[in-house]
């Protein structure tokens, strides 16, 4: 493959997916830009069960895709493998449990042909274990302008900050020194808001793209201490950012709505787990941090009713959130 001929390139972070790896390549080879326009980036992470075998049978099928192997690191530190050895214009980060739609590259291409994006936006729909839509109504923007970070911030984006729902131009990354966190759950809320804001020109494209599975067994649904620790270290990180003398009243506003909707996840997320003394520990220090939380139009009204009532009494607040998850309501 001509690394002067690639315009894409696909990074797949591949643990343990077996059952899943094989469609996910499949649906990014099913494509109808020419093969050695993009390559498929899949960093086997120490994989124990049959996944390197599926990728080493699938390379033999396809000439643009690229193996790497490593003992197991995480999520971020697959994905800042294939980063490392990316030779596309344009990086998207694919999950490998999940799939993207046919054909798709050719629209994106025509976008991105058009116009000079540091960044852009994808439709996706969400999907059963099996692949089947499960949520009728699809998750894509209707807002057709090419703006700033911000801007786009401010009007479009709510609460997902997937870093498979953005294709980002290599430059730009570069710019930024981008790379994922090493050994954090919540990597992509810690790094994507801020590329965002950061991009001069971001687009959306109004069409699925990608097809997010939702698996019972995923790390996102089995909650740990070092999870919920790891999202109040981004809770704080974006609390200092607040506070920076660099940022400007825009760019504030957007801080405030991220840390409200963030430190409402930390603590439902606190009010699962069971060993009291180190529950009251994480939330008597998340209360001195985060005295009152903002309202905003751009996060779930749900949010926004847990910030009136946090206001009101943290306290009361978790212990209402505590109550909610005993009684499983």
């Amino acid at each position: 493959m001509n690394k002067t001929n690639i315009k894409y390139s696909l990074i797949l972070p591949v643990y343990n997916v077996e059952d899943y790896l094989g469609k996910c390549i499949e649906s990014c080879e099913d494509q109808e830009i020419p093969s050695d326009e993009y390559e498929i980036i899949a960093v086997n992470d120490g994989s124990t069960d049959t996944s390197l075998q599926i990728l080493q049978e699938l390379s033999k099928k396809y000439n643009n895709i690229k193996i790497i192997s490593q003992s197991n690191k995480g999520l971020s530190e697959a994905r800042n493998a294939g980063l490392n050895v990316a030779c596309g214009k344009y990086i998207w980060f694919i999950d490998t449990d999940d799939f993207i739609e046919k054909n798709i590259l050719s629209k994106i291409d025509m976008v991105l042909q058009m116009h000079d994006l540091d960044v852009l936006h994808i439709g996706h729909q969400m999907v059963d274990s099996t692949g089947k839509s499960f949520v009728s109504k699809p998750n894509i923007d209707n807002y057709k302008k090419i703006s700033d970070g911000i801007s786009f911030f401010e009007n479009i984006l709510k609460e997902e900050f997937y870093a498979w729902s953005f294709i980002f131009e290599s430059t730009f990354l570069k710019q930024q020194s981008f790379k994922f966190s090493p050994g954090i759950t919540f990597e992509d809320i810690d790094i994507v808001p801020q590329l965002i804001i950061q991009s001069k020109n971001i687009a959306s494209l109004n069409k699925v793209s990608y097809y997010y599975r939702q698996r019972s067994n995923s790390i996102i649904h089995s909650v740990n201490y070092k999870m919920i620790d790891d999202l109040f270290y981004i809770c704080l990180k974006y609390k200092n950012l607040y506070f920076s003398p660099d940022i400007g009243y825009r760019e504030k506003k957007l801080y405030s709505r991220l840390i409200t909707s963030f430190v409402i996840s930390y603590y439902i997320l606190l009010a699962k787990v069971e060993w009291y003394d180190k529950q009251n520990e994480r939330k008597q220090k998340s209360f001195h941090e985060f005295i009152k939380l903002s309202l905003s139009k751009k996060i779930s009204i749900k949010k926004n009713i847990c910030a009136i009532i946090y206001n009101i009494s943290p306290q009361f607040f978790f212990y209402l959130l505590v109550i909610k998850h005993r009684l499983k309501i």
